[in-house]
């Protein structure tokens, strides 16, 4: 499950999110940066919420 890891956790954020109500609008190379850029212990936990702040539909707002 190791080599699963970042999948699973970018697809939990993405159903948090609909769960929610919460529209996230990215690319696909920008997802895939923030799922290896969490893997690779790049992001603090700050990053990852500017992140999910920054790609927020501002139809949410």
């Amino acid at each position: 499950m190791i080599d699963g890891n970042k999948q699973l956790g970018v697809s939990l954020l993405g159903i948090l999110c609909k769960l929610n109500n919460i529209e996230l609008v990215y690319s696909q190379k920008e997802l895939v940066e923030l799922g290896l850029g969490i893997a690779q212990n790049k992001l603090k936990k700050e990053d990852i919420e500017n992140w999910i702040i920054e790609h927020v539909c501002k139809r949410n707002l």
